[in-house]
């Protein structure tokens, strides 16, 4: 499937969920096929999802219940779609959209299950833009993992750049180190230290190798 780039990563879901109440559902009837947001839906659970509008017309008989129940169907599958992602939660669900939708209705609920659901969608396609963005654009060691910029480049035998390794792992044509993967992820753990500066969260040596241990079988060297 072709990669997609998120235009709207910043929602405000609790007042369209209140807008979408006001309006019987009507709302969502037009801005889902208009956003593009049905279509995004589809490609970030990876199927072809039912087209709202039949939900819709299948909801005047039902007193709009299936169109509720199709929502909270995708707020689940949302839900493990952004566990899967490591993205942090509070998360969407089954339950939450169903319940403040119902039992919740007279106390802003519709505003506060959708704030829920586009709070949980704004985060899952900002780390799939940013995901995509690492692996189209961000270059990295195909021994260590290190992100590579001109300067960090590993050298031929020539002379010339060589653009899959580091100077660390590559130099003059041939690896700086004889070693296993498993070897190469011991060495690269001492420095948790560093790659904690650059993320939000810090995390455990423990928690790196195991990392590495899922990421580095997809680097060239160790393929």
């Amino acid at each position: 499937m072709e990669q997609m780039r998120f235009k709207h990563t910043d929602r405000p879901g609790f007042l369209f969920g209140i807008i979408d109440f006001l309006t019987a559902g009507l709302f969502f009837l037009f801005y889902m096929p208009l956003s593009g947001l049905q279509d995004e839906l589809d490609y970030i659970l990876g199927r072809r999802t039912q087209r709202y509008w039949v939900a819709y017309l299948l909801g005047i008989p039902t007193l709009f219940i299936y169109p509720l129940i199709w929502m909270a169907r995708i707020a689940e599958e949302l839900k493990a779609k952004a566990i899967e992602l490591g993205v942090d939660g509070p998360y969407t669900s089954w339950w939450h959209m169903f319940g403040w939708n119902t039992l919740g209705v007279l106390f802003l609920g519709p505003g506060i299950a959708t704030g829920r659901f586009f709070s949980t969608l704004n985060k899952v396609e900002r780390k799939i833009d940013s995901n995509n963005y690492m692996e189209n654009e961000m270059k990295f060691c195909q021994s260590c993992g290190m992100p590579l910029t001109e300067e960090l480049l590993g050298t031929n035998a020539d002379g010339s750049k060589n653009e899959d390794y580091c100077i660390y792992c590559y130099k003059d044509g041939k690896f700086t180190m004889d070693c296993t993967m498993d070897q190469m992820i011991e060495q690269c753990a001492q420095f948790v230290d560093e790659v904690n500066k650059n993320l939000p969260k810090p995390i455990t040596k423990e928690e790196y190798i195991a990392q590495m241990k899922m990421y580095f079988p997809q680097l060239k060297r160790w393929r």
